[in-house]
């Protein structure tokens, strides 16, 4: 379990990753200690998504270098002999996080979210496929639409993503801020393509 702490107000200033673990499903948990922090105060940390490869546990960071101005992915593996996350990399992709990695029927991960130009605004929905079904290797861009606006001409806002999946559909939910109206995508192949937009 984590989350980040912020002293000011959310999004801004000092954001460090905290958190704790249960062995006992939630009975009792560890220590709560810090995963991430930037000292220097210049990123600003989103709460992490995890993921389960090798039977391994991943933790992955969006930084931001303002309020949802999307700047890296930072990679930690958790180890047991320390009860640690060890940090592994950071990637150079702006790409909002907002769900734990799903395993797809044909060996690939999927992580939903939105994408932006490097250190702005998200607001395009995408998914990251991990062809290797590795979660510290390579991840692959696919946008879901091609930009922020709508056939209506409508913006997206915060489009924030979720997925059920079956065999090789995704079915992706979207949430639209401006017209308020939930949005759904589906993809027949595995994430590669999508559906227009559908209310």
């Amino acid at each position: 379990c984590s989350w980040y702490n912020c002293p000011e107000a959310e999004l801004r200033g000092f954001t460090p990753i905290r958190g704790t673990f249960s062995k006992d499903g939630g009975k009792s948990w560890s220590k709560v200690e810090t995963i991430a922090e930037d000292p220097a105060k210049k990123l600003i940390f989103c709460p992490p998504v995890y993921g389960i490869c090798d039977d391994e546990l991943y933790m992955l960071i969006n930084t931001m270098i303002g309020p949802d101005l999307l700047h890296s992915i930072e990679f930690y593996k958790f180890d047991p002999a320390t009860e640690k996350f060890v940090f592994l990399k950071s990637e150079p992709l702006p790409f909002k996080l907002n769900t734990n990695v799903y395993a797809m029927a044909n060996g690939k991960l999927l992580l939903p979210g939105r994408i932006a130009k490097m250190d702005s605004f998200p607001a395009t929905p995408a998914v990251l496929i991990s062809d290797s079904g590795k979660i510290d290797a390579p991840w692959r861009l696919v946008k879901i639409q091609q930009d922020k606006f709508l056939p209506d001409g409508s913006k997206l806002v915060h489009p924030e993503c979720c997925a059920i999946l079956q065999n090789n559909t995704v079915n992706i939910f979207c949430r639209d801020d401006e017209r308020n109206i939930p949005l759904f995508y589906r993809s027949s192949d595995y994430g590669e393509t999508w559906s227009g937009v559908m209310e």
